[in-house]
């Protein structure tokens, strides 16, 4: 999932660092696993431009129970959505052109995140900052024509929440099994060091849910002598309702992170996870920044992320919290893609039968690895695990920021290009299979 605030920061090293790097791609044979899906967009490939000027971001996509696909990020400022039928043309059904933009008065930001409920109604969750105050938690929740949803928050569909005065984050959201919402992210002080998790649940009607945590709010502070950086990047909620935020953390001296925290139902930390609901995971020798989080049907928890911006970096952790030794040996798997510099993973997800897909950017180019139940590279997926993909070398640096799995197995990755002028909004479907 990606986060308006921190995005551009943790893609200057990428920018810097490809003007020096030649493109890559991995070749891929037609109707391979890994390959571009010729039945999107013609190429496996779509690209285009939210609106002929302005700044335009995706951030995360999901996928309707009737295939179509569903993107989210922002555009000057504002929520966008754009919705694409399964062959990868803008679903004209809605909102008239395939893309809608919300605002939120007096304030800019843009969605990070996107769900789709069991009645096909879409929520965005992201974060909206006013012209006097500091950032908050920001929901939308869409008709599935496109329309905003009117019966949700205040009766215009927008929620807007604040834990304290101070700098909020929303960056992940999911939806429980009875249809509440629980939106992930980080909370940081104002005039203070460091941040924690934050997590907010909201009631099918867009307000707080005073069953959790007493007030709707729950706030996690994984090392509590320092004031250190502490951030959810992803949430999942479980089968039996516990739900599981994972992202970053500082250790003391700095060191960065991977990090998880459980919640039973009401909120409180589930102390039979971890050491009293929390895990700290550092990886050997390096500083590690975890952005997605996936649950496996077997209960295991798998994060990813990057080494210092070097290498896709994953991790899986058993059900009760500590590293699955069953996965690489250790728990921990590194990846570089030939070729290139630099990679970084911004999504993961596990497929049905246990293997694990990255997705994210390696040099200037999307990225995808697969990885079989063991933690090693399949062979099978692009030849050696690895594909890359290049949309065009005038676009500059292409990362893919969200994915999803299809219930045929195909994979769709979403992104943008970083620095293309105007900004091009970018898909690819691979097959997983």
């Amino acid at each position: 999932m990606v986060r308006p605030r921190t995005r551009g920061a943790a893609r200057q090293g990428v920018l810097y660092a490809a003007a020096f790097l030649a493109l890559a791609v991995v070749p891929t044979a037609s109707g391979q696993a890994g390959g571009l899906d010729p039945t999107f967009s013609g190429d496996g490939k779509r690209a285009l431009e939210f609106a002929p000027r302005g700044f335009a971001a995706l951030s995360d996509v999901a996928i309707q129970s009737d295939g179509r696909i569903v993107g989210a990020g922002t555009r000057r400022g504002n929520f966008a959505l754009l919705r694409f039928l399964p062959d990868g043309s803008l679903d004209t059904t809605f909102s008239g052109d395939g893309k809608v933009t919300t605002s939120f008065p007096f304030a800019t930001g843009g969605a990070s995140a996107v769900a789709i409920q069991t009645d096909g109604k879409i929520v965005a969750a992201g974060t909206m900052q006013g012209r006097h105050d500091d950032g908050k938690f920001a929901l939308v929740r869409y008709l599935s024509n496109g329309d905003l949803d009117l019966s949700f928050g205040g009766g215009d569909g927008r929620v807007r929440r604040e834990f304290s005065r101070g700098f909020d984050s929303c960056n992940a959201v999911a939806m429980q099994a009875d249809g509440k919402i629980v939106a992930a992210g980080e909370s940081e002080p104002r005039f203070e060091l460091g941040s924690d998790y934050a997590l907010m649940r909201f009631n099918t009607d867009g307000s707080l849910d005073t069953s959790f945590d007493g007030d709707g709010k729950q706030k996690i502070d994984f090392i509590t002598t320092e004031k250190l950086l502490d951030r959810a990047n992803g949430v999942v909620v479980q089968p039996d309702g516990k739900i599981v935020a994972g992202g970053t953390s500082q250790f003391p001296g700095f060191r960065r992170g991977f990090s998880l925290a459980r919640l039973n139902t009401d909120g409180s930390l589930d102390s039979s996870f971890g050491s009293g609901g929390t895990v700290l995971s550092t990886l050997p020798s390096s500083d590690g920044e975890a952005w997605g989080l996936a649950l496996g049907s077997d209960g295991k928890l798998v994060l990813a992320g990057g080494v210092v911006g070097r290498r896709f970096a994953l991790a899986r952790f058993d059900s009760d919290g500590a590293l699955d030794p069953t996965f690489d040996g250790d728990g921990l798997v590194t990846t570089r893609f030939p070729g290139e510099f630099d990679a970084n993973a911004w999504d993961v997800e596990v497929q049905p039968d246990g293997r694990t897909v990255a997705v994210g950017e390696a040099g200037i180019d999307f990225a995808v690895a697969r990885y079989n139940i063991d933690g090693m590279l399949d062979s099978s997926f692009g030849g050696d695990g690895r594909v890359t993909t290049s949309f065009n070398p005038r676009f500059g640096a292409e990362t893919a920021f969200g994915m999803v799995l299809q219930s045929d197995g195909k994979i769709v990755a979403a992104g943008d290009a970083f620095d293309a002028r105007p900004s091009r909004l970018l898909l690819a479907r691979y097959l997983g299979s």
